[in-house]
């Protein structure tokens, strides 16, 4: 069961990160009161929060879809912040650096998701 939840978690992840981005204008997210910003974090919150419908109660799922919202927009916004204040280029070493601390800090944090429901089952 823990497996599955992580699998559809990365599945989802992966499902914001590039589909549903790829529909959208880019838009700057070194801001934390930016739209988009907030908008692709709410992404990935809400689909967290329906696909641990399927494996805990609601009140749980709904807390980690939070968890999932709320640090996700401090990974992403932190990102684009050091990019912005560096000039990153998005073609050169330093943001695929940034990228895989990016996606490491995600995966790590669905990580801690599965070990809270393994704790609360």
């Amino acid at each position: 069961m823990l497996t599955t939840a992580f699998l559809l978690l990365l599945l989802k992840h992966t499902f914001c990160d590039l589909f549903l981005q790829s529909l959208r204008t880019p838009a700057d997210k070194s801001n934390i009161t930016s739209w988009a910003l907030h908008r692709h974090c709410l992404d990935h919150g809400v689909f967290a929060f329906v696909i641990l419908l399927f494996f805990v109660d609601f009140k749980l799922a709904l807390l980690l879809g939070l968890f999932d919202y709320a640090t996700h927009t401090v990974i992403d916004y932190t990102k684009h912040k050091i990019m912005k204040y560096y000039n990153v280029l998005k073609n050169g070493k330093v943001f695929w650096s940034l990228q895989t601390i990016d996606q490491a800090s995600h995966y790590t944090v669905y990580f801690i998701m599965i070990t809270i429901i393994g704790m609360n089952i």
